[in-house]
């Protein structure tokens, strides 16, 4: 099979109702295609491939070990793996700390720019999250560990740290340089592209 969009779209239509276990080569190659899932695929016991009630999309589902379906991104089997996965993995290191963050606000939350009550994303605001990266990056005694080491959020499919120093001195040096604000996915999104 040709690693393509249109080819992959048109197998997995072609497949559209399967329920079963990924057992013939072509769902093998799909799977050792996705970034998240390659090294995992001895673990996925069932592939769905079924389409979106909200969009009418194609959504390829697996599950793992008799446990609930996880959706992921067919696109990704055929993107290149995307760089700054050091980036990722330092978000989702921190990503409790915007959790906490927001759960604390006052309610009723609302977007700090538009007002709007829906979709609500907790942003950096003043210093972007990257400048923050950065600048924990360039002190000399934070190397990150190896990338051997690394694991990944079983619910975000982000790439995860090991526990460790560099963890923890990432997490304080993040949580006293940090300023949040709530932003609704539209307005972060322009936002996002003005930075």
């Amino acid at each position: 099979m040709e690693r393509s969009i249109t080819v992959l779209r048109n197998w997995l239509e072609s497949q559209l109702g399967f329920n079963g276990p990924p057992t013939s080569p072509e769902w093998q190659l799909v799977l050792s295609w996705h970034p998240s899932w390659a090294a995992r695929i001895h673990e996925v016991q069932t592939v769905r491939v079924r389409r979106s009630r909200l969009n009418n999309s194609i959504q390829l589902q697996l599950s793992m070990n008799g446990r609930r379906y996880f959706t992921i991104s067919w696109h990704a089997c055929i993107s290149p793996p995307k760089e700054g996965s050091l980036e990722a993995a330092m978000r989702e290191a921190i990503g409790y700390q915007t959790r906490i963050w927001k759960a604390r606000q006052p309610k009723p939350w609302l977007c700090a720019t538009c007002r709007s009550p829906t979709l609500l994303q907790v942003d950096h605001n003043g210093t972007p999250l990257k400048t923050i990266i950065d600048t924990f990056l360039e002190q000399s005694a934070n190397t990150a560990p190896d990338r051997s080491l690394w694991g990944f959020n079983a619910r975000t499919h982000a790439p995860r740290l090991p526990k460790g120093a560099f963890v923890q001195n990432w997490r304080a040096y993040h949580s006293t340089h940090a300023q949040y604000q709530l932003l609704c996915r539209s307005c972060n999104a322009k936002k996002g592209a003005r930075v």
